[in-house]
C-alpha cells in the first residue's frame, strides 16, 4: 500500500505557493488535488477520501480548522497536516486538539513538508495493523476503538494516538520529548508545556474509571512507561 501514490488534498488561497507545492509534492510520488478556499476543500472532501489533507488555516472564506472539524465529526480517516503563518502556541494546541496530525509554521523548507508527510503517512499505515493487546487493553487500528473487557473506552483522538504510541512500546521507558515527536509531529515545544502531562493524566483516570489499573507510570525526570510492574 506504501508504494501507491499518496492521495493528497491541498488546501492553500496564495496560488503561486500552491502551484509550487503542488508540483514539489507531485515530483516525489503524490497524487495531488488543490483547491484554493475553505468552500472549495469541503467539497471536495465530500467527493473522496484522501489519503492526506494538507491545510491553510487562514483561507479567504473561513478557517481550515472548520474543514478539520467536519473531516473529525464524518469519521473520515485522512491524515491532516496544517500550514500556516500563524505561530503562537494556542493555534497550535487548538489545531492538534481538533485532530491535525502535524502543524508547520510558514515559511518552511519543501523537504521538511516532505518529510513530515512521509511521517504522518507512516504512522497512518502502521494504524492498519492487526489489533494491540495488552492486559485487559485491546485497540483496533482499522476502526480506531480501543475495549477494556469487550466495553468500548472512549478516548479524544490525542488519547488514542498516544495509547497506540504506548501500546507499540510496551515496557519500554519513552521520554517526553520523544513522545511529543511521536504524537504531535516535530512540535516539540508541546512537550514543555502541560499539555502532555494533561493527556496522560486523563488517559489514566479513564482506565481507573474503567475498572483497570493506571498501566501508564510516572518515572520522574525521564518519561513514561506502559507495564504492569
Amino acid at each position: 500500500m506504501e508504494n501507491q501514490a499518496t492521495q493528497l488534498l491541498l488546501i492553500e488561497d496564495e496560488k503561486a505557493f500552491a502551484v509550487l507545492l503542488e508540483s514539489y509534492l507531485q515530483q516525489h510520488g503524490n497524487h495531488v488535488t488543490t483547491r484554493y478556499s475553505l468552500q472549495g476543500g469541503i467539497e471536495q472532501t465530500l467527493l473522496k477520501e484522501f489519503d492526506c489533507i494538507i491545510v491553510d488555516i487562514g483561507l479567504p472564506d473561513g478557517s481550515g480548522l472548520e474543514l478539520i472539524r467536519r473531516v473529525k465529526s464524518r469519521r473520515l480517516t485522512s491524515s491532516l497536516i496544517i500550514i500556516s503563518a500563524r505561530n503562537t502556541l494556542e493555534d497550535k494546541i487548538i489545531g492538534l486538539d481538533l485532530g491535525a496530525d502535524d502543524y508547520l509554521i510558514k515559511p518552511f523548507d519543501l523537504p521538511e513538508l516532505n518529510a513530515r508527510l512521509k511521517s504522518v503517512m507512516r504512522r497512518r499505515y502502521a494504524q492498519q495493523d492487526a489489533p494491540l493487546i495488552f492486559d485487559k487493553l485491546v485497540l483496533y487500528p482499522a476502526t480506531g476503538q480501543v475495549k477494556v473487557d469487550q466495553r468500548p473506552l472512549l478516548l479524544t483522538q490525542k488519547e488514542y494516538e498516544l495509547l497506540f504510541f504506548f501500546m507499540t512500546n510496551p515496557d519500554q521507558l519513552l521520554d517526553k520529548l520523544t513522545i511529543a515527536k511521536q504524537v504531535w509531529g516535530y512540535n516539540m515545544d508541546l512537550a514543555s508545556n502541560d499539555i502532555l502531562y494533561t493527556h496522560m493524566r486523563n488517559i489514566r483516570k479513564k482506565f481507573v474509571d474503567a475498572g483497570c489499573p493506571e498501566y501508564i507510570h510516572t518515572r520522574y525526570g525521564l518519561g513514561y512507561i506502559l507495564t504492569m510492574a
